[in-house]
């Protein structure tokens, strides 16, 4: 048995053994093209139920960053599906275990895209799974009788005219292996992180929906807050309306008081007109002297008072006193009083 070593600018192997009867599994496979599609001349997959199926060299086999981009997901997410549905999936999608670089088909990018559309619609992991398992019940077994896959094995067969050897995509290639356990911590990391990024998107659907609920009670708060104002302005226009009636009330309670009194105060000056107006009668006294025989007798003589009313004064004044003789006689020169009894 002759061993070589042939390397392609898309696949580089390493040891792999010549004649056609030998095979050498998926993990030996390492691609070195930077677009993400790699390009079979042809390999033969052997399953352990199945036939021999051959894949033509119209097959392109999508590399993870190829297939993510085409889903519009990022790596880890692509990662995480492939673990979780890779009984759906072709071994070369989900190694499992066995270590090597994972490669999509377009019948894994047709299951990723359904699974894809499921967790859109919101349905779980264990939903979806159902789902898929349904759609494969459904579909039916092989007409050729052929189960499922149980294990692979590849059969690579160089092309008619193999390309010379590329020291550097074999040193490129040779490095990639060494850096597996460095590959496989990062994909840890990224699956860790992928898995931090969903629980912060859960978190971050029940903010919103915490947030929708907390705008409804804003509005429902601003709608009570609107008929609130309202009733508050209504109320401001009640009070006001109010003051205007007290305060007209009161100023006509005030006018009605001024007319009053200024009434009042017109009949007290009428009254004090009339009672000056009156004149206050003229009092005289006059006393009588008795005769003879009531001086004999000692008897006193009676007192008399007469009132009269008084004269009208003129107009020019108080009038002057008559002067002379004509005015008569005082009253004591006129009436003298004895001083003794007559003889």
């Amino acid at each position: 048995m002759m061993w070589e070593s042939s390397c392609w600018p898309w696949l580089c192997l390493s040891s792999w053994p010549r004649e056609s009867g030998s095979s050498i599994t998926s993990t030996s496979l390492s691609t070195a093209m930077p677009t993400g599609k790699l390009s079979t001349p042809l390999i033969t997959f052997w399953m352990k139920t199945r036939g021999e199926v051959e894949m033509s060299e119209e097959q392109i086999l999508l590399t993870p960053q190829a297939a993510a981009g085409e889903l519009d997901v990022s790596p880890a997410t692509l990662r995480r599906w492939a673990d979780e549905f890779g009984d759906f999936l072709s071994p070369v999608a989900s190694p499992g275990e066995r270590r090597g670089h994972r490669r999509y088909t377009e019948a894994d990018m047709d299951v990723l895209r359904q699974v894809k559309q499921l967790l859109a619609e919101g349905l779980t992991y264990e939903q979806v799974r159902q789902r898929l398992a349904d759609g494969n019940t459904a579909a039916g077994p092989d007409p050729n009788g052929a189960g499922p896959a149980e294990e692979t094995v590849v059969r690579v067969e160089p092309a008619d005219e193999p390309e010379p050897a590329q020291p550097e995509t074999s040193l490129v290639s040779a490095e990639a292996m060494k850096e597996s356990p460095a590959l496989a911590f990062l994909n840890h990391t990224l699956a860790a992180l992928s898995e931090t990024q969903q629980s912060i998107l859960n978190s971050q659907a029940a903010n919103r929906e915490l947030l929708g609920v907390l705008i409804q009670d804003n509005f429902n708060l601003k709608e009570e807050n609107a008929r609130l104002r309202e009733r508050i302005t209504e109320v401001e226009r009640t009070l006001a309306r109010v003051r205007q009636e007290d305060e007209w009330r009161r100023e006509t309670l005030r006018q009605e008081l001024d007319s009053r009194i200024a009434a009042i105060q017109k009949m007290a000056a009428d009254a004090l007109v009339a009672a000056q107006s009156v004149e206050v009668p003229e009092i005289k006294t006059i006393q009588r002297k008795p005769g003879c025989l009531g001086a004999l007798l000692g008897m006193s003589g009676d007192t008399q008072i007469v009132t009269t009313p008084r004269k009208k004064k003129p107009a020019g004044g108080k009038p002057a006193p008559p002067s002379g003789p004509a005015s008569g006689p005082a009253p004591g020169a006129m009436y003298p009083r004895p001083t003794r009894p007559p003889e």
